[in-house]
């Protein structure tokens, strides 16, 4: 498995944006495929925010992860996140997600961030970022969704 940026490997965003679309389409029912497109298109840099950053095996996409400036409208004093993960069904509980959110630490570090913020929608997901240093700092709802927001000094 190698990690790059998302830059690097832009033909990948149409793949992307439909695992996007499929897996939380029912969130985000306002956006079309082609505007997660154009969401990822807009995180193609490599050293200012915003960003993604690409899981690939033999050159195919299987996993990404995203560093925004904000990911939660509802709560603008967080502030840099680590956002989007996802890792292709196929290779999911084989390592791809923590190399991902350990990639998207070591950049923001990189960049100079001293924390970031996340968020997720499933509780059952909050133990594999605890283990990984972040800390739950509150449960809220958002989007009429309960909602999880972890934090990691770095």
């Amino acid at each position: 498995m190698e990690i790059g940026f998302l830059k690097d490997h832009q033909d990948q965003i149409s793949a992307i944006a439909k695992w996007f679309h499929r897996e939380w389409g029912w969130f985000y029912p306002e956006l079309t495929v082609q505007d997660i497109e154009d969401r990822f298109r807009a995180r193609t840099h490599k050293t200012v925010l915003p960003l993604a950053l690409v899981a690939l095996d033999k050159s195919q996409v299987i996993g990404t992860v995203s560093l925004k400036i904000h990911d939660m409208d509802t709560r603008p004093q967080y502030s840099p996140w680590l956002a989007s993960l996802y890792v292709c069904a196929h290779c999911r509980v084989q390592g791809v997600g923590r190399v991902l959110v350990d990639r998207g630490i070591e950049q923001a570090q990189k960049l100079g961030l001293d924390r970031l913020y996340l968020y997720t929608l499933n509780h059952r997901h909050i133990p594999f970022y605890t283990a990984g240093g972040w800390s739950l700092l509150e449960q809220t709802v958002y989007k009429n969704t309960a909602a999880y927001i972890v934090h990691r000094k770095l």
